[in-house]
Parts: C-alpha cells; sequence; structure tokens
C-alpha cells in the first residue's frame, strides 16, 4: 500500500577543464582501408562536462593500445588535458569494478600519471554516472551521424565526424546549457585544461 518513489536522476554540474568523460558505443561496420572488408567498429567519445564539446573517433577494436591512443588523440584535439576522466568498467581501463576500490589497467595507470589526470572510474551498474558522454555523446553520435549514413572507409568516417564535432555538434545551441559547445569550450573551458606533455612522441611511448 506505500506509494511508489520514482528514481531521482541529479544533473550535476562542472568546473571549466575540471572533467572529461569516455565511453565507446558500437558503430556498426565500416570498411577496412587494408583489406577493403567490412568490419565492425566502434565510436569512441570524450566529451568535456562543463561545454560538452566532444571529440569522437572511430576504431576496429577496444583493445589496450588503441584505448591509450585515443585518449592521445583526444587531448590534442582539445589542445589540452583535463583535471580528472569519468570512464564505465571496460577492461582496457578496469581491471576488476567494484563500489569501494577498483583496480585500474597498470598502463592506464601509467597513461594517466603521465599526461596529469586522475582517474574516476563509475561505480559498477550505475550508468547515469556517464550520462554526459552515454547520452549526450554515444547516442548522439549514432542519432545524427551515422544515421542514415551508408558504409564509408574508417579513414573518411573520422575526417568526417572531426569535422562534424566543429560544425555541427559543435555549433548547435546545448539543451541544456543553452549555449554552443564551441563557443562555451573557445571562451572559457580550452583555458582552464592542463597543458600537454613536452615529453617526445606521446603515441609511440603508450604502444610499446
Amino acid at each position: 500500500l506505500e506509494p511508489h518513489c520514482p528514481a531521482a536522476t541529479v544533473r550535476v554540474e562542472r568546473e571549466p577543464g575540471s572533467e572529461a568523460r569516455v565511453g565507446f558505443g558500437y558503430a556498426g561496420r565500416m570498411t577496412d582501408p587494408v583489406t577493403g572488408a567490412l568490419r565492425k567498429t566502434w565510436a569512441f567519445v570524450m566529451t568535456l562536462a562543463y561545454s560538452r564539446h566532444q571529440d569522437v573517433e572511430f576504431v576496429f577494436d577496444q583493445s589496450l593500445p588503441t584505448w591509450i591512443q585515443l585518449h592521445g588523440h583526444a587531448f590534442t584535439f582539445f589542445g589540452g588535458v583535463p583535471h580528472r576522466v569519468v570512464l564505465d568498467n571496460l577492461k582496457a581501463g578496469i581491471v576488476k569494478a567494484c563500489f569501494d576500490d577498483p583496480q585500474v589497467q597498470s598502463t592506464y595507470r601509467e597513461c594517466a600519471e603521465h599526461y596529469g589526470f586522475l582517474l574516476a572510474p563509475c561505480r559498477p551498474r550505475t550508468p547515469t554516472h556517464t550520462g554526459k558522454v552515454e547520452q549526450g555523446g554515444v547516442h548522439d553520435v549514432k542519432r545524427h551521424f551515422l544515421g542514415g549514413r551508408a558504409p564509408t572507409v574508417i579513414t573518411q568516417a573520422n575526417g568526417d565526424v572531426r569535422q562534424w564535432c566543429l560544425t555541427t555538434a559543435g555549433q548547435r545551441v546545448h539543451g541544456t546549457t543553452k549555449e554552443a559547445p564551441l563557443h562555451r569550450f573557445e571562451a572559457i573551458e580550452r583555458a582552464q585544461l592542463k597543458p600537454l606533455p613536452t615529453l617526445p612522441d606521446d603515441l609511440a611511448l603508450w604502444k610499446q
């Protein structure tokens, strides 16, 4: 007889440059430029929590070397590093997920130390903790970039989606902030990101 209490979700806003959220989403099949075959593809999305500006890249696997490389590409695209990266519990980042002491993959921890960002894994079975990247990032890419798009070579798709991030996605008025993500990023958030490390060849370092 007790009344039903619906679950409440509270939207949490972050300070400029303080946080980015990352995630993978299935992106259908794209053509491998080496073999010419259609292969399963995943979209990697990193969304800055304050501005909602995002970086998107399509890949053929979710392996650790790819995961590390994608972070480097995203930080280069933004021109800086957020203070904290929030991620769900995929195996490339988190070896063992738990509520109080998740075990971070050792190479990913070294990557975080190299770039100088903190790791903030989500609690298990709490998808709302990555809402900014899941709803505004991965799902947005599926609906508005991939929706109705014929399969193309993955290199072409990556060039197109990068342009989409800077134009269509970056210049639309965001439903929550009521500002264009790219404008909000350029005006406020870019200056608050940590500088990229000056060590030689970041990507080669983390591929070894």
